[in-house]
């Protein structure tokens, strides 16, 4: 199987299986968001940057998934060709999924936040802290994470120039960052 942004897109199957009380994995996936982001410099990793980076373009008019699944096909295709001078097949590229240890009732994502995840975007989120006082920051998100009492955001928070722990029931608002 070959996504883009694989954590994004999976997290729907695995929320549909869990409702089932089954567990997905998928013994063979390729992210090219993953391939791009280990082996290419660029300043914005979004299927549409990589596209025009690639110089691929999509003329489907109608279904956006289906154009977004024929342009992720082309840059899988790309960066294959563009990578043989690597020297690595394809089984390197080849990584297992299996569902992650998130609580059993799940986590639905704003869908800004799963995006800015996977995507290195920034942030600009509202948050109010445990006495209830809010600010405002920018933050580039890294990772959420389920313990027992709360739902967590890793993020590195541009206001304090270091890596920080929000919870996410505390994010009050969230923006993307515009793409220039």
């Amino acid at each position: 199987m070959v996504c883009h942004n694989s954590k994004f897109d999976i997290q729907f199957l695995d929320n549909e299986y869990r409702k089932l009380n089954r567990h997905i994995e998928i013994p063979n996936l390729i992210d090219t968001l993953l391939i791009a982001r280990e082996f290419y410099e660029l300043p914005s990793y979004s299927l549409n940057a990589l596209a025009k980076e690639f110089n691929i373009t999509t003329n489907l008019q109608g279904s956006r998934a289906l154009a977004d699944a024929i342009t992720m096909k082309n840059l899988f295709f790309a960066m294959m060709d563009s990578l043989k001078s690597i020297n690595k097949s394809l089984d390197d590229f080849i990584g297992i999924y299996n569902s992650p240890a998130w609580p059993q009732e799940g986590i639905y994502l704003p869908t800004e936040l799963s995006e800015a995840i996977n995507s290195g975007k920034k942030l600009f989120i509202k948050y109010a802290d445990k006495d209830g006082e809010t600010s405002q920051r920018w933050i580039t998100p890294k990772d959420v994470i389920g313990l027992a009492d709360y739902i967590y955001l890793q993020a590195y928070c541009h206001t304090r120039e270091a890596e920080r722990t929000f919870r996410l029931d505390r994010i009050l608002d969230v923006s993307v960052e515009v793409e220039k």
